[in-house]
């Protein structure tokens, strides 16, 4: 049931990731990087939303010009996606 917001989501960060935003593709680095690794199938739903939700928050700062607070996003993201891993 989740499954296909989350999958929107995803696309939608993509489309972020892949657009002509000049600057913003700097900011946006880390996206796939980060949404590859979110496609483990050992990362919980709970987990994978969270994530999916800063990635995308990440994503709006980094269109408002906001590099540095998308950095945090990004990392907070990468911190969750290694917690779970540890476990």
């Amino acid at each position: 049931m989740l499954k296909l917001p989350l999958c929107a989501a995803v696309a939608g960060l993509l489309w972020l990731a892949a657009g002509p935003a000049g600057a913003a593709d700097d900011c946006t680095e880390p996206l796939p990087e980060l949404m590859q690794m979110m496609q483990r199938p050992a990362l919980d739903e709970i987990t994978r939303e969270k994530i999916a939700t800063l990635l995308d928050e990440a994503a709006d700062l980094c269109e408002e010009g906001e590099p540095e607070e998308a950095q945090i996003k990004f990392a907070n993201a990468l911190e969750l996606l290694e917690s779970n891993q540890e476990e």
